[in-house]
């Protein structure tokens, strides 16, 4: 009887040393950019100076004006900076190290002053707003002085990955350092775990697909949908069908069909027309497609229209309409519903939902409307002070963007997926890819 004890018991010791733990310490899966969190523009007057903070996604912009005549100041003098950072990729690998670059770069300046301004980045709770610890740290900070050279300091900053856990989430705060410092900018990521990003959902069963794959005298007739690499969006269509898109799928679209594109920053998708004209739309949007026209219930839209006919194209918001013609610019809806239309080329005419208040903009004018209101006289803005978005980065082949490329795609691709669940997700490589915008991993 004592034999088959021993051989019992070197079975069992075999089996635990050899055989894979059941759980592991940290579980498959990424981190996926669910949303972001932008702080609001301050203008503040006090009684010897003013303050303007504006941030957006990319950069902050500080201004401080002081008042001639008033606190034995005798001329009236500025000191402003700018801090800049590359916005972090919408996927991140736990225990990765990534490696960027922040910078704060002087402006106007006033040297007999003790000033400063600049940019820190930190790791926290996604709900901890800048000026507050809530358990997190700073990973660095770049401050530009009035009195320190030199006017552009630079910051190499190191990132890892913090490790996955289920229903996990964090936040990497661009936070300005000095005056303004509780309005930054949140990359607020969450945990997707293994099963969810090789899932791959298929459409309802029995519905007919005729608008997918499109061939290529579609292409050059139709309206078509295209997915922008690294993306995914959700199409409504007409009938009450949801499917959603994943990068490089194309669809055919028809009147009353909306497009939302999720809050995922760097998802945009683009839509055709058959004359050449684009509309990209930017992440957390919803469009949907009217006669003569788009329906922008909320987000941000770039359009490079050509002349559509004797009465334009139009864009419609909540609030306002605009009629374009041979015309690029920008259309957003802020959560308060306030429109803002910004005109690169060409020109266009905005009047409030009731027709009121209708004014013309020329390039590199802007107006905003606000709910009830008449839309404001023009004025200048800067182009360059905008986060571009909608510029292609290079990308090429299935998922490229352009109208030439559907046309050679429809000729020699396969029917392609079409998710109606989850959105398919890829493992991304270890280089630098266009995706990730100057986030370089170096190792673990």
């Amino acid at each position: 009887m004592a034999q088959p004890r021993i051989l019992l018991l070197f079975a069992l010791l075999i089996l635990f040393f050899v055989s894979p733990p059941i759980c592991e310490a940290t579980p498959e899966g990424r981190w996926e950019l669910a949303d972001t969190k932008s702080g609001k523009a301050i203008h503040l007057k006090e009684q010897c100076n003013e303050h303007y903070f504006t941030p957006s996604e990319g950069s902050f912009n500080y201004r401080t004006r002081y008042f001639q005549g008033v606190c034995n100041q005798r001329n009236e003098e500025t000191f402003s900076t700018q801090s800049t950072w590359t916005p972090p990729p919408t996927r991140l690998n736990p225990g990765e190290v990534k490696q960027f670059t922040i910078t704060a770069t002087r402006g106007s300046n006033i040297p007999r002053l003790f000033l400063s301004n600049g940019i820190s980045v930190s790791i926290d709770k996604p709900g901890c707003l800048c000026g507050g610890v809530c358990g997190g740290y700073e990973l660095g900070r770049a401050v530009a002085s009035s009195r320190i050279a030199p006017d552009t300091v630079r910051k190499v900053v190191q990132f890892k990955v913090p490790d996955g856990s289920k229903n996990g989430s964090f936040a990497l705060r661009f936070c300005p350092v000095g005056w303004g410092f509780k309005e930054g900018f949140r990359y607020i990521y969450e945990w997707v775990d293994g099963a969810k990003v090789t899932t791959k959902a298929t459409p309802k069963s029995g519905v007919p697909l005729k608008w997918k794959n499109p061939s290529e005298y579609e292409v050059r007739q139709k309206i078509i949908l295209t997915v922008g690499p690294g993306s995914s969006c959700i199409l409504e269509k007409n009938g009450g069908d949801i499917f959603v898109l994943n990068e490089g799928d194309r669809a055919i679209l028809d009147i009353q069909d909306i497009i939302k594109t999720p809050n995922r920053v760097g998802s945009r998708c683009q839509i055709n027309y058959p004359d050449g004209s684009l509309f990209k739309i930017k992440y957390k949007s919803e469009v949907t497609l009217v006669s003569g026209g788009l329906k922008l219930k909320f987000g941000e839209t770039w359009f490079n229209l050509r002349k559509l006919g004797r009465q334009g194209f139009r864009v419609v918001t909540p609030n306002t309409t605009t009629g374009c013609r041979g015309t690029s610019g920008l259309i957003s809806v802020s959560d308060d519903g306030a429109t803002t239309v910004r005109l690169f080329e060409g020109k266009v005419s905005v009047t409030n939902q009731k027709g009121l208040g209708g004014i013309v903009l020329a390039p590199g004018y802007m107006t905003i409307c606000k709910i009830g209101n008449t839309p404001t006289p023009p004025a200048a803005f800067d182009r360059h002070s905008l986060q571009p978005w909608w510029e292609d980065q290079g990308q090429t082949g299935k998922s490229g963007l352009n109208r030439q490329n559907l046309v050679r795609d429809s000729e020699d691709t396969k029917p392609e997926r079409f998710s109606g669940g989850a959105t398919s997700i890829e493992t991304p490589s270890k280089r630098q890819t266009s995706d990730e915008g100057g986030w370089q991993p170096i190792g673990k």
